[in-house]
């Protein structure tokens, strides 16, 4: 067709031919020929592109735009919509131009052209915010969602790894240490109340001498439990190792294939790396300390002889929250469920939503009935307890249910092993995945739980059950075998959510004094670490832990909020800043 005519007069008359029929009665509205090509100091740019030869015009750098593609040309131009001068315009397919906010703004209620109402949703974005709104409104999946604030990814260097390693395993070489010391410290000390308390009853003979023996028994077994609690510590820390070390091997792996794709290195490698140096500072500095507690044994005084022995239990740097971000829903946030260091599942009334912590939202999902609580089943499954029944959602998405009970199911949560945990009614009950009863939690020694309200397991299997209903604000706790271990009682408290950490310490919602208090695994009272005085909160209704070790907290009134969660300095940490 354009055999006789110049390289340059067949671009220009295809492109009048392109906009005659963009302008044709069948597009909503006409396109304003001023606007069909850049004007100022791009014209010569563009003339520059359309003076060449054939060979060049037909390159990827330097090409004339089409129907279904539009191109970013670098130098200053105008907005279509709202006349500001960008330098990073996005041409449209339609050769409309117009800047992200504009663009953003409109997608929001309708897709298309800002301008002209046509559809750009194949045209390809040359920046990440317009590749992100593309994926928003084109993609067919709309349940889940990608964060806008997506940061450059920082270059990474093996030296820049390398140091991490051996930081943070030289800390936990050092953490290694400090356990045996205070395994010795532990044995030692036990040891001399030990024998303090042989010689008084030597003094005060056969009198006292039963008496005596029931103590010396609470002192060895201290020992021993907490001598177990001191080797857990240490197991713990060489699994962590072994991830940690998994994880830099997996990080550096995907670095070096980067570069010898000469690529850019995964956007998701330095979150990886800041989420793990966050745990490795918690399980490097959240040290559980065991004192002995054992008042001077007298022959004059038989009331301390009758008395009994203690154990105080502190962290050595305490821990602190501080408020990220505060979302709102449209009802009371009864359950949280994170799925990774930064998205987590929402539950209020009947629906579920998948939240980040940057306030983005997927659509709620219906699930018919009402949602008491969400939980993470052993193959990456969400358990979701429904008025009376127990539904599983996998991750793309489908729902079935596993089985129903006869009262309502409050909470859910899941063993490593596969059996499902749920407080059913005014019982607690282990079932396996068909709904057959294994069996149910219970202790005439600690007395009867009233009305369960939440219920967690952590790694070593042990289970934890907040009572809502109790006198004096009760929290149980068992182990995997069901014998109870010990009853966390603070007069005046309502327990409501709870959580377990990767050291076992204990998360409890408090919701009558709006605070969040930590306790051991054995039900030590530790630390409150968020109260209404500093931090707002007000009934407390659900708490959360995600894999980067912050702190998300639903209440009553609607609001999630989201804490940042870290150890406090030391001192001496302190003076070096």
């Amino acid at each position: 067709m354009f055999s006789s005519i110049e390289p340059v007069s067949a671009v220009r008359l295809m492109m009048d031919i392109r906009i005659r029929k963009l302008k044709s009665p069948g597009m909503s509205r006409s396109l304003p020929t001023s606007r069909t090509f850049p004007t100022g100091s791009k014209i010569n740019c563009f003339q520059q592109c359309i003076t060449t030869s054939t060979d060049s015009l037909n390159s990827d750098l330097c090409k004339s735009p089409k129907l279904g593609q539009y191109r970013k040309i670098p130098n200053l131009s105008e907005c279509d919509v709202c006349r500001a001068m960008i330098k990073e315009v996005i041409s449209l397919k339609c050769f409309h131009s117009t800047c992200d906010k504009c663009l953003e703004k409109y997608k929001i209620v309708k897709n298309g052209c800002p301008v002209c109402e046509h559809d750009v949703c194949d045209s390809q974005s040359s920046s990440s915010s317009e590749r992100m709104l593309e994926d928003r409104t084109c993609s067919v999946d709309d349940l889940f969602f990608h964060d806008l604030d997506i940061e450059k990814a920082s270059d990474f260097s093996p030296d820049t790894i390398n140091n991490l390693e051996s930081k943070v395993l030289g800390e936990l070489a050092d953490k290694f240490s400090k356990l045996g010391q205070e395994q010795g410290r532990l044995v030692k000390e036990a040891d001399e109340e030990i024998d303090k308390i042989k010689e008084h009853v030597v003094k005060l003979k056969a009198a006292i001498d039963a008496k005596a023996e029931f103590l010396l028994r609470n002192v060895q077994e201290s020992k021993a439990r907490h001598s177990a609690e001191l080797k857990r510590q240490e197991m713990d820390l060489t699994s962590f190792t072994e991830f940690l070390q998994d994880s830099i091997k997996s990080i550096r792996l995907s670095l070096e294939n980067s570069k010898q794709q000469n690529i850019e290195p995964d956007k998701t490698l330095e979150d990886k790396l800041r989420n793990l140096i966050k745990l490795s500072d918690q399980v490097v500095n959240e040290n559980v300390h065991i004192r002995f507690n054992v008042k001077p044994i007298t022959d004059a005084s038989l009331e301390t002889v009758l008395g009994k022995v203690g154990v105080r239990v502190f962290l050595e740097r305490p821990l602190s929250a501080t408020l990220q971000r505060t979302l709102l829903f449209p009802a009371s946030v009864v359950c949280i469920c994170p799925i990774n260091g930064n998205q987590a599942w929402v539950g209020y009334q009947n629906f579920i939503q998948l939240c980040s912590k940057t306030g983005e939202r997927s659509q709620p999902i219906d699930m018919t009935d009402d949602v008491h609580d969400l939980s993470n089943d052993d193959k990456g499954n969400v358990l979701v307890a429904c008025h009376t029944s127990i539904k599983l959602m996998t991750p793309n998405i489908q729902v079935q249910t596993l089985f129903s009970c006869e009262q309502p199911v409050q909470s859910v949560t899941c063993t490593q092993d596969g059996h499902i945990v749920a407080c059913v009614g005014t019982s607690v009950a282990m079932f396996d995945k068909q709904g057959n009863s294994i069996m149910e939690l219970s202790d005439s020694s600690l007395g009867e739980i009233k009305m369960p309200y939440k219920v967690r397991i952590n790694a070593n299997g042990d289970i934890c059950i907040s009572d809502f209903q109790s006198n004096s604000g009760e929290v149980s706790i068992f182990d995997g075998s069901g014998r109870a271990v010990a009853k966390i009682r603070t007069d005046g408290m309502a327990p409501r959510g709870l959580v377990y950490n990767r050291q076992g310490l204990i998360y409890v919602a408090d919701f009558r004094a709006d605070r969040i208090n930590v306790y051991s695994r054995h039900g030590h009272f530790l630390q409150t670490l968020i109260n209404t005085g500093s931090n707002g909160l007000s009934g407390p209704l659900s708490v959360a832990l995600d894999e980067s070790g912050d702190l998300w907290i639903g209440d009553w009134k609607r609001r999630l909020r989201v804490y940042s969660h870290t150890v406090e300095p030391s001192v001496k940490e302190s003076d070096n800043t």
